[in-house]
């Protein structure tokens, strides 16, 4: 995914801290397939954010707003959004702890480290942060972990996935779909601030103060986000 593609970025504010599962904000690693448990792609970084229903609105926008850029049109899009009521009850199915969800809207983000097609890759020293003592440090892996919260810069593009559909006579073909994924470019690990400006990651949190926790709410929870079947949440 170049720059150009990039677009459509929201960032949320500090006061509303969106929170964050499995995140390997730091370390790129091979995808999993949740169905099959193999992995598949290129190493990346990613994890899952857990926005607040009333506060999703700009998130969805700036989706709608990628769709419409690659798409020129919003129509059988697949969205990077699920509705954490349904993950919560579907964990809780399971006898697994599902409460974190509830209320939130939940999308899955990565990135990409450089290589030979992407040289401006992202780059975890530069993008991704915690407030101690009213200063902002690189992240170290101890700081993250499921259940932290902060503020995070996500950009939205359009693209396409390939789905396998059966044709008329039951034979499987693969079909490309219009699709919209969401992209890690900053995160700051924090629980209060002020309002973020713009330009990089770094530049971006500056300005961000309020202290760390290191108290995880759902230890030792663990949930395959399969994300072959987003939906746009309303």
């Amino acid at each position: 995914m170049s720059e150009k593609d990039l677009s459509h970025i929201f960032q949320n504010e500090p006061t509303n801290p969106v929170t964050v599962m499995y995140p390997d904000f730091l370390v790129a690693v091979p995808y999993k397939d949740p169905k099959t448990g193999k992995e598949k792609g290129n190493p990346r970084f990613g994890g899952l954010v857990l926005v607040d229903a009333e506060d999703i609105k700009p998130f969805k926008e700036a989706a709608r707003a990628a769709a419409m850029k690659k798409h020129k049109t919003t129509k059988d899009v697949s969205w990077p959004f699920k509705d954490g009521d349904k993950m919560a009850e579907k964990r809780e199915r399971k006898g697994k702890k599902g409460d974190i969800y509830k209320g939130k809207v939940v999308f899955s983000v990565k990135a990409y480290p450089p290589d030979e097609e992407n040289a401006s890759g992202f780059d975890p020293e530069e993008n991704i942060f915690v407030v101690k003592k009213g200063q902002l440090l690189n992240a170290q892996p101890k700081d993250m972990y499921s259940g932290m919260k902060g503020c995070i810069i996500v950009a939205f593009a359009g693209n396409f996935r390939s789905v396998e559909e059966e044709d008329e006579d039951g034979d499987k073909q693969t079909v490309e779909k219009p699709n919209v994924s969401a992209y890690l470019r900053g995160f700051v690990k924090t629980e209060d601030g002020t309002r973020i400006g713009g330009g990089s990651s770094r530049q971006a949190f500056s300005g961000v103060v309020g202290h760390v926790t290191d108290e995880n709410p759902e230890e030792g929870m663990s949930e395959d986000y399969d994300d072959s079947e987003d939906e746009m949440v309303s």
